[in-house]
């Protein structure tokens, strides 16, 4: 049984960072999964660095398109109607994944349809940073504020869902009007759909690089920084150190801005409280 079909879409001269990203794919603890490397205009180099990949791992497969207008939406909606995974899984070709990141949507996934997760930003400084939320929040996308049912919230490598709720959206991956970002546009399908499930989990699963707005950082300074990463990832014990650290301090700071709003509150009642019987004592 595949568990997980996994959409990563790419361009031009990326393969110095597939090989990084790739590999995080293969190193899940997940191991029922199939690979869709989606080109969008590929170079030769990159081509091949693709087919080198699939021909001693199976589970990888190349959709290989001339370059599309915009980012290649039809080409991934194209290659889900081949899928046989019970849940689809994204990574953008300059993120890394954790080893658990397929297993903890799997889990999520089980009663939803639509889960995220959080991810550590890497700074390029070499910092690291949790983001996101200290606890998950879960239910029908109806029950929540629109505040929280943002498709806009979302980076494409956050995002699982599972393929039969994809299937049962109006349109899929299709053609983003300029101006809008191609994932944001995607879930808004999806959160278009009031009773939709919806896990949006706390845990980061993976590393996010986001160098400017596309095409952001050239391949030639980006690849050294994710190479740094995958051997930081290789060395088990230093890398939950750092993990650790940086959970720890975004920890802190999320019990900080609890007291800090706990006294607001305690500030607000107590002058209402005095504002009430200032009124009280002048009848």
């Amino acid at each position: 049984m595949t568990k997980a079909t996994v959409i990563l879409p790419t361009t031009g001269d990326r393969a110095p960072l597939l090989r990084h990203s790739v590999a995080s794919v293969q190193r899940q603890t997940v191991k029922e999964l199939e690979l869709f490397v989606i080109g969008d205009g590929l170079e030769e180099a990159t081509r091949s660095v693709i087919r080198d990949m699939a021909a001693t791992d199976p589970r990888i497969r190349l959709f290989d398109h001339p370059k599309h207008a915009r980012r290649g939406e039809v080409y991934r909606h194209a290659a889900l109607a081949e899928a046989s995974g019970n849940i689809v899984c994204y990574l953008c070709d300059r993120d890394l994944w954790l080893p658990d990141h397929v297993a903890t949507h799997y889990a999520q996934l089980r009663e939803h349809d639509f889960s995220t997760t959080m991810h550590y930003y890497v700074s390029p400084e070499h910092q690291l940073y949790r983001m996101g939320s200290p606890e998950p929040w879960y239910g029908r996308v109806g029950e929540h504020s629109p505040a929280r049912a943002r498709s806009d919230a979302y980076q494409l490598t956050s995002v699982a869902h599972t393929l039969a709720a994809y299937r049962r959206l109006p349109h899929g991956w299709r053609t983003t009007p300029e101006g809008i970002y191609t994932d944001r546009y995607m879930w808004a399908q999806f959160m278009a759909v009031p009773d939709l499930r919806i896990y949006h989990g706390y845990r980061p699963t993976f590393l996010y690089f986001k160098r400017g707005n596309y095409p952001g950082w050239p391949v030639a300074k980006r690849e050294p920084e994710l190479r740094h990463w995958t051997e930081v990832l290789l060395e088990e014990k230093s890398s939950k150190e750092l993990f650790a650290a940086a959970d720890a301090e975004f920890l802190n700071a999320a019990a900080a801005d609890r007291r800090a709003v706990e006294l607001l509150r305690f500030t607000w009642l107590r002058r209402s409280l005095r504002r009430g019987l200032r009124r009280f004592g002048r009848r």
